[in-house]
Formats: structure tokens, sequence, C-alpha cells
């Protein structure tokens, strides 16, 4: 009876450091020991909703690792999945009915997210790894790793993340589609790092990125937008031209500015780094979806609301390649683009700063946006906001402007616009 005791006061012990109360009735308290954290806004929600908790001394220890079982009882929660159907007995020679991580361990099986070891084992006390991870994410979103990468994308990988040798063979197809979905990114090197074992602070990122758009919790912003003098939209955040604007962040720290004048959007962007800038604003309206491209030409791909996701009307038609200075026969162009397309910005090619700034015209009605762009030095992650952002807005294809212009099948996309910041003009 005294080691029964003692097994359950351990189980408990385990089992209070990732509680998932199913209703949450208040905000927790923000654990001690994340202010400032890279995560801190994931990891705030992830407590807030009651997926994961805190320490009994208020923290969260963000640095502490993940075991295998420990991040199954999180997604599995995140996810919804319902209480697994009936087994018998386990298939795993390590996973007991009687242990506290069976039934999460036996839901992600169901759905196919994961699979034990070849001598029957499951290894749940084990610490999950990046490339462990990344398998999970792609199966949860029913992504295909098999062709979701194409052949291209994938030999681009061997070149763009330095550590892409260490990825074990079966991982790699899960690892570059989870990347290209946006799912998981590299460190600020570029390394992935497959074989590192999953913080509790990665955990909250990922496990933000697999929220349910619909259905579910809502967690875009409203922003209302303040009045201002219109920028020269010359690549350059100038001392004074943006006063005013109300500000936000990147999820890399880089800054956004916001203000209208005239019936017309103004984004300032400053970026986290030097060089070519390559943005996407996403402005959904109606039932209808914009992607403004910026970087050496402007180009602008319209999707159109379906019942199974949002299918590709118009490919990017790109314009304004090269037109760089300011000649009244290149301005006159711009003025043109402006008037047809409704929007402009300056070329990524116009300075060599790391700021872009952009024009929109004002649809009439209730609107919402987003705003990625890519990072240096290979344009193959990306930078996001809102930070909530977990659609294919963080598709690497589309971002890079790769939309075929013929289509043999119509391209059909995940967007969650109710997900974005939606925006109020006073």
């Amino acid at each position: 009876m005294k080691k029964f005791l003692v097994g359950m006061l351990v189980t408990l012990l385990v089992l209070t450091q990732f509680m998932l109360p199913v209703l949450p009735s208040a905000l927790a308290a923000a654990p001690s020991d994340i202010a400032g954290n890279w995560a801190e806004a994931d990891i705030t929600k992830l407590v807030n909703l009651g997926y994961i908790a805190g320490y009994p001394d208020g923290t969260f220890k963000p640095d502490n690792t993940v075991t295998r079982a420990e991040f199954l009882k999180i997604i599995t929660g995140v996810l919804n999945y319902p209480e697994p159907a009936p087994a018998g007995a386990s298939p795993y020679s390590d996973v007991a009915m009687t242990d506290w991580f069976f039934r999460y361990v036996m839901s992600a099986a169901q759905n196919n997210l994961v699979g034990g070891y070849p001598d029957g084992t499951f290894l749940p006390n084990n610490p999950i790894t990046r490339q462990e991870v990344a398998k999970i994410l792609v199966k949860a979103k029913l992504i295909d790793e098999t062709t979701y990468v194409t052949t291209d994308e994938m030999a681009n990988m061997a070149l763009t993340v330095p550590d892409w040798a260490s990825v074990s063979d079966w991982a790699k197809p899960f690892v570059a589609s989870a990347m290209k979905a946006g799912l998981m990114k590299g460190d600020p090197t570029g390394n992935f790092r497959p074989l590192a074992n999953l913080t509790r602070a990665e955990t909250a990122v990922v496990g933000s990125r697999l929220l349910p758009a619909e259905g579910g919790i809502k967690v875009g912003l409203t922003l209302e937008v303040p009045q201002g003098n219109p920028p020269t939209l010359d690549g350059m955040l100038s001392p004074g031209e943006w006063e005013g604007a109300l500000r936000q962040e990147f999820t890399d720290q880089g800054e956004l500015f916001l203000m209208q004048s005239d019936g017309y959007l103004y984004l300032g962007i400053h970026e986290n780094f030097d060089g070519l800038t390559v943005t996407s604003v996403f402005l959904q309206h109606e039932d209808e979806i914009s992607v403004l491209h910026s970087s050496g030409s402007l180009g602008t791909a319209i999707f159109k609301r379906k019942e199974d996701g949002w299918q590709l009307t118009q490919p990017f038609q790109w314009a304004l390649y090269k037109v760089i200075t300011n000649t009244p026969s290149n301005e006159q162009q711009r003025k043109e683009f402006l008037q047809s397309n409704g929007w402009l910005a300056n070329l990524g090619s116009m300075t060599n700063t790391e700021e872009i700034e952009v024009q929109i015209a004002i649809p009439d009605g209730p609107f919402r946006f987003a705003i990625t762009y890519l990072l240096q030095p290979n344009f193959y992650q990306a930078a996001w906001w809102p930070s909530s952002l977990s659609d294919d807005c963080l598709n690497i294809s589309l971002l890079q402007g790769n939309i075929a212009e013929s289509l043999h099948e119509p391209l059909l996309l995940q967007f969650a616009p109710e997900t974005w910041a939606a925006i109020t003009i006073p």
C-alpha cells in the first residue's frame, strides 16, 4: 500500500506540470520567469487557455526540456482530440493503461501522429527531439510530406539549412514540410538542430501554431488606426514621417507602423536585418484575399473563398521591375499601378535599407490583414505579424511569389483571416 501511495503521489506531481483544465474560468497568473523571453506571448497564451501550466513555485522554466509523453498531452489538448477509442491492451511494452499518459499516447497513435519503436517500446519519458516534433506537426496538419515539398525545394534545404546533413533521412521530408508550412523554423544562424530536445518555450510556440481558427479560439487583433500625414514611399522611415503612428512588432522583433489618411492605409515596416526586402501583405475583404507582394517587382495574387479553402483565381501579375528612381516616367508608372491595383509600395531594391513603405486603398466595409517578410540570407524562413499567424500566410513558396502562371489543378490554400488583425478607421 505504501508503494502504491508513493506512485500515485509521483503521478500527481507530474500531471500538475502539464495540467489541461477543459474550461479555464479565469486568466492564470503569469509565470514569474518569462518576462522578456522570446516565447513570452505564446507561453502566456497557452497558460491562459489551460493547455500548459507553470510550476508550483510560480515559474515556467521555459528552457526545461519536454518528454514525448508530456508533448503529446499538450498537443492532443490543443488539437481537441477526443478520448481514444478502446484499444484493449497497450501496443507498447512501456505504456500501461494505468500510466497517466496512456490516453494521450493512444489518442496520438490513433490519429496517426506517432508510432512506437521496432522493439515494441514507445519511450514516453525520453525527451522529444525537434525532428520528432516536425513529424507530429506535419501529421497533425494532414500534410502529405511526400508531395508537399518539391524536389527542387528539398535540394535547396541542403544549401540553406547549414546542419541539414544532421537531419535523419526518415525525418527530412517532415522537417522540410514543417519549415515550408511555417510550423517550425531554424535558429538565428539558420540551423534546425534536429536532434536537440524541444524546450517548454518551443512547445508553447508550436502549440500556438496549431490552435484552431474556427469553432474554437479567436486570437485575432482589433486595431484602431490613427490619422497621419501620408509618407513618401521611398523605402526610408524618415524621422518624424511616422509620428503618431500605431506601432506593432513582428515575431523577430521587426517593427510595424500603421496610420491612415484620405482613404488609404499606410504601413511602415522596419525589418530586423539589412538587405533586400521581400514582403507580403495579406488583405481579406468579404470573400476575397489579395496577396500584395513587394520585392524586385510588385505583384498581386487573388484568392476566392470556397467551401474547403481559398482558391487562387489570379496568379501574381508582376509590374514595375527596376522602376527604382524618381524620374517622371517612373513616377507615372507607379501612379498607374496604384490606380489599377489599389496599392503601392517601394520596391525592395529601391534602397539598401531594411525598410519598406506600403500604401493600400481602404476597402468599403470591414477588412483584415496580416504581413510577412522573408529572412536573410536564404529567404527560406519568415517573420510575421500578428504573432498568432499559423495558416498558409506562412507558405514559403507563396511568400517567394512562386505560384504557377498556368495551373493544371486549382490551387487551394488554407487561410484563417479571423486570426489576422481587424482594422477600424475612426
